[in-house]
């Protein structure tokens, strides 16, 4: 990434098609929202990924552009596909802050300024802004290329490395409501076999 970071936020999990750590389950039932996904027992709860849902759909062209795929469906509400992606970004950013955590790094003011001229400067090829995403979808991505300037993963291929080990090593687990897990990795709660049919 030295100098570059992709427009399109590709689905780490689903690329490198890892899905046998990750399992699927519905949290209990308690007086506080249950979570949306768990990794290595760090819990994000379903109100907190739902409102990140919602920032998401109320930026439908500019999140379509970074997914990669459809932002709203027919009915006004967020695609499946989309929700999943960003689940998949979020679980993503969990294992790459852990790893930072354990390393002893923690991002700095200058690594996420650095982090987001590289982006800004990507998204004005597409004529968009860091503020056409919405805040906390910014900050977001921000720390995701922070994380994967500090800890070295400059490249694809060192970037899908630690994606596989950490998967592999960890204890992840979702939501049934967001997404299921297949052969190809994290799909959409229908299934990936619906999903590749509907080619986006």
């Amino acid at each position: 990434m030295k100098g570059r970071l992709p427009l399109l936020l590709v689905a780490g999990l689903v690329v490198v098609g890892i899905a046998a750590a990750i399992v699927a389950g519905v949290a209990a039932g308690t007086g506080f929202s249950p979570a949306a996904f768990t990794v290595n027992g760090q819990q994000v709860s379903q109100s907190v990924f739902n409102d990140e849902l919602q920032e998401i759909s109320k930026h439908p062209v500019p999140m379509a552009t970074l997914l990669g795929t459809p932002v709203k469906a027919t009915d006004g509400s967020i695609t499946a596909e989309a929700t999943t992606t960003w689940l998949d970004i979020r679980i993503a950013l969990e294992l790459l802050r852990q790893a930072g955590a354990k390393k002893g790094v923690a991002l700095t003011a200058a690594d996420r300024r650095r982090a987001e001229r590289l982006l800004e400067q990507n998204l004005q090829s597409a004529q968009l802004r860091t503020s056409d995403l919405g805040s906390r979808v910014t900050r977001h991505v921000v720390d995701y290329f922070a994380y994967r300037q500090t800890l070295g993963l400059d490249t694809t291929a060192a970037y899908n490395a630690f994606l596989v080990k950490a998967v592999r090593d960890g204890d992840i687990s979702v939501d049934p409501r967001y997404g299921s897990f297949g052969p190809r990795g994290l799909c959409p709660a229908y299934g990936c076999t619906a999903a590749a049919a509907s080619g986006g």
